[in-house]
């Protein structure tokens, strides 16, 4: 995978896919982006997603089905939150950019 022009502030993905997890393809990513934010989605209950062997962090996964607002809301959250962990990574370039 090729260095990123332009960096990505924040990758939504769903958890579980075909050809590889969310996982996979978010360590993918990091690679060329350390320090991305990231959360998934999923239509899977979490008996499933332990079955998968997947493990992510509480609070990184929109359970589907959800509503746009559902979904700015928690691009909002998790872009803020990345913000005020790494400010000096991010600089202020990400406030703003999603509209409420």
């Amino acid at each position: 995978m090729e260095r990123l022009n332009d960096p990505i502030d924040l990758l939504v993905t769903d958890l579980i896919m075909p050809d590889m997890t969310g996982c996979e393809l978010a360590d993918r990513v990091r690679a060329v982006q350390p320090g991305l934010c990231l959360w998934y989605m999923s239509g899977y209950t979490d008996e499933m997603i332990t079955h998968h062997g997947l493990s992510i962090g509480a609070g990184q996964l929109l359970q589907k089905p959800f509503t746009s607002t559902e979904l700015l809301q928690k691009v909002r959250e998790v872009l803020d939150a990345d913000l005020i962990r790494n400010p000096e990574e991010k600089g202020a370039s990400i406030q703003g950019r999603v509209e409420e």
